[in-house]
């Protein structure tokens, strides 16, 4: 599995009844071995600068930085780029004991309601219906456990404020419909 990293002791954390320990192992088969094809952006393009970096960086020489650095990289590193670059996010927030990250942050961000400015209506499309279909294909109920751990990890440590963010995703791509407004 060339580009991902060696195996070390990520933390465990203990809060009441709940016990969250991630391994190396869980976020490699989350992420998967194959680096995904990162869409091409024109030099100069905030996609080139949000994606550049994740070109000619293994994946375990990310660090919170590099995702701090790029705040939107999500939004455009391709539909395999999402499980594989936040695979690596969750590695080195965790290697690193970091629980706020900028593009973490946007990310959730997105999960709130879409609305058009204009019309005061939601869309037809919105962002999070887009990505969840793509995440509900290719997340296993594994990969899909590795998240709601990590975020609970995270909730461990420090209330973030992030909660209701983090439900409306986790619940988006548990969900068995096509529409997540339903829910």
């Amino acid at each position: 599995m060339a580009g991902l990293p060696e195996l070390c002791a990520l933390p465990a954390v203990y809060s009441g009844e709940l016990t969250v320990q991630i391994s190396d192992t869980s976020l490699i088969e989350f992420s998967g071995a194959v680096l995904p094809e990162i869409p091409e952006y024109p030099k100069g393009s905030e996609g080139y600068e949000e994606t550049e970096l994740f070109k000619h960086k293994p994946w375990d020489r990310l660090k919170v930085e590099d995702f701090d650095a790029r705040p939107y990289c999500f939004a455009f590193l391709g539909p395999g780029g999402f499980q594989y670059f936040f695979g690596a996010l969750m590695w080195a927030m965790m290697k690193e004991e970091i629980l706020e990250c900028r593009a973490l942050e946007n990310f959730l961000i997105m999960w709130e309601s879409s609305f058009d400015v204009e019309e005061g209506l939601e869309t037809t499309r919105t962002f999070q219906e887009t990505v969840s279909n793509r995440l509900k294909t290719s997340l296993n109920e594994d990969a899909k456990s590795t998240l709601g751990d990590f975020f609970a990890w995270r909730r461990a440590k420090k209330d973030l404020g992030d909660d209701d963010l983090v439900e409306a995703f986790l619940r988006a791509i548990r969900t068995p419909t096509d529409s997540i407004r339903d829910k």
